[in-house]
């Protein structure tokens, strides 16, 4: 189940960041929620289905998101401390997470021609705009005289 307005806001933010190729949304036990940006890719084998590579393609960025931010995560612990973001600079491009919302993870991918600045500040107003709406959908529905 996916929220429309998760997914235009995250579609329209993608388009408007200078450089950036797409972004993925992972809950932090690693599971996928959201992708925009990386048009269908072709495949020379007529039986892959271009949507379902797609989204293969996103469940693969949004586990290695999940994975960089535990490792940071459990980085930070060691002084006691909470990671804030993730930046892993590539001979390419760059790969920026941070946190939205209470259990939630976004990662930006960007070229390297995008302004690593810009892409932190861009990404913070993305996660903290989205972030009460993904903590939303993970509040559990108990039922009726249910204690808290």
């Amino acid at each position: 189940m996916t929220n429309p307005e998760i997914q235009t806001i995250l579609d329209r933010r993608v388009q408007e960041i200078a450089h950036v190729a797409g972004a993925v949304v992972v809950s932090e036990d690693g599971i996928f929620q959201y992708m925009s940006g990386w048009p269908e890719t072709s495949s020379n084998d007529p039986t892959k289905d271009p949507a379902q590579m797609r989204r293969a393609h996103g469940e693969h960025r949004a586990a290695l998101a999940t994975g960089l931010n535990s490792l940071t995560q459990q980085v930070a612990a060691t002084d006691g401390d909470d990671a804030e973001r993730v930046i892993v600079e590539m001979k390419r491009g760059w790969c920026v997470t941070s946190r939205s919302g209470k259990r939630s993870i976004i990662a930006l991918y960007a070229a390297k021609d995008a302004a690593l600045g810009q892409l932190g500040y861009e990404l913070t107003l993305l996660a903290d705009q989205l972030g009460p709406l993904l903590d939303v959908e993970r509040r559990e529905v108990r039922a009726p005289g249910h204690a808290s």
